[in-house]
């Protein structure tokens, strides 16, 4: 008994010791906090919103109602200028991206006097100043529209715009690539039975191939296309996990990587009226290698008055071929889950213990390391939402908890929006004052 009582001791020892050494583990990431844009563009605390981090660490971001812009890079804030101003002389700007070149995009609203003209794709350089991407011409009011999407590190632009005939009629909506100042029109598939309607490419990699969707129609059906553009504007069909023969499935593709690997969702081929139907069966799905693949389904329990089946589908994909996958539900009620497919496997993700009945976890980005990066609560209402990091892409941690000593000082981080290539994050927070900041987390090795 004595031996077995000093063997238990011995172990019970060992165990504290153990807990102090990971309670003392050192943080990983240090922590910065971007300075704000008052209104008058002076640093200062002012929410945020529309906020991108590059690959190179810099950070782009902007001001609610306002529209005001800055780069945020080595510690110094440089202002972006507008394209115009509305008739209330605010910036109506909104951020859609930058590269590892420093480049960002947007749109920007264009007024004559009160007369809203339409948005207009916009670029500014890293070198300064403003560029106007363009669009496929305007209606007789000079109404018009583009919208960029996504740029490579090479500066190749992709999105879409609005296409209007010499005399003002509008053609529906076409993709674009724009390269070097020259905008090319990215034509919707031609399939057989079906009218051409429009396109539109979502993202791009670095060789200038463009994916995203054509959409077509037959009489009251709608047909969507997953579409993939080639660098000189050739559309090729990706398919559907619904097509049948003589009854093509609908789909829509949203990223691609360096792989030529394209992920997206499908869902089958129906009439306007039972478009909400067909969202309940969408299907995550991967194009590769002249493939297409199921990614699988997430399981969620009912919540309150809803029940499944909910729709799935895949929006982001890294390098090495593994996707975020989420659950698409008929009502915000419902929050969204995620899961994460990597080697041929869907792992639904989980936010940190111990979490509760209504707890969630929400994936926002992904890097080539294979950590995942968002958001989530375990007790909503009590504990509050919290920034969280899947540094093995499965298990998420709070990352506050992760944080260098004093970085944070005062403010909690409530979502982690995105990360590079270089494993930073960026990250949101807020503090006791309900203000918010954006952050941007190091790793520490």
């Amino acid at each position: 008994m004595n031996l077995l009582l000093h063997r238990f001791r011995c172990v019970s020892v060992l165990l504290a010791l153990l807990s102090s050494v990971a309670a003392a583990a050192p943080p990983l990431y240090r922590a910065e906090r971007l300075p704000g844009l008052s209104p008058d563009g002076t640093p200062g605390s002012a929410a945020l919103f529309y906020q991108w981090l590059s690959d190179a660490g810099e950070v782009v971001y902007q001001v609610p109602m306002t529209g005001r812009l800055a780069v945020w890079s080595g510690g110094r804030l440089r202002e972006l200028p507008p394209l115009g101003l509305d008739p209330e002389g605010n910036r109506d700007t909104v951020l859609t991206g930058i590269n590892a070149a420093g480049t960002a995009i947007g749109l920007a609203s264009i007024h004559r006097g009160h007369t809203y003209l339409g948005s207009r794709a916009v670029l500014w350089p890293s070198t300064g100043g403003i560029i106007e991407i363009g669009l496929f011409g305007t209606d007789a009011t000079g109404y018009g529209s583009s919208y960029p999407s996504a740029i490579n590190d090479s500066g190749v632009v992709a999105g879409g715009s609005e296409v209007f005939t010499r005399e003002g009629r509008s053609l529906g909506r076409r993709g674009f690539l724009w390269r070097q100042g020259q905008l090319l029109q990215l034509p919707p598939l031609s399939i057989p039975g079906y009218i051409q309607e429009g396109s539109f490419a979502l993202a791009l990699d670095s060789a200038g191939r463009a994916v995203g969707y054509s959409s077509l129609r037959s009489g009251e059906v709608t047909l969507t296309r997953a579409t993939l553009w080639t660098p000189e504007g050739h559309p090729i069909d990706l398919g559907s996990l619904y097509d049948r023969p003589g009854s093509p499935g609908s789909s829509s593709a949203v990223a691609i990587n360096e792989r030529g690997e394209v992920i997206g969702a499908s869902s089958p081929t129906v009439a306007e009226a039972e478009q909400e139907a067909a969202r309940r069966l969408s299907r995550p799905t991967m194009w590769s290698a002249g493939r297409i693949i199921d990614l699988g389904s997430i399981d969620a329990p009912p919540r309150g008055n809803l029940q499944g089946p909910f729709g799935s589908g895949a929006y982001d994909l890294n390098n090495l071929g593994e996707a975020l996958v989420s659950m698409d539900p008929p009502s915000p009620h419902l929050m969204q889950d995620a899961a994460l497919w990597r080697a041929g496997r869907l792992h639904h993700l989980r936010p940190p213990s111990p979490a509760g009945p209504q707890a969630y976890a929400w994936a926002l980005d992904l890097d080539d390391q294979g950590i995942v990066v968002g958001d989530g609560e375990n007790q909503p209402g009590a504990s509050g939402r919290r920034a969280l990091v899947a540094r093995d892409g499965v298990t998420f941690m709070d990352l506050n908890e992760l944080v260098r000593p004093g970085d944070l000082q005062g403010w909690t981080l409530i979502a982690a929006e995105q990360i590079n290539r270089r494993g930073q994050i960026l990250a949101h927070g807020e503090d006791r004052e309900y203000r918010q900041a954006l952050f941007v987390l190091t790793p520490l090795d």
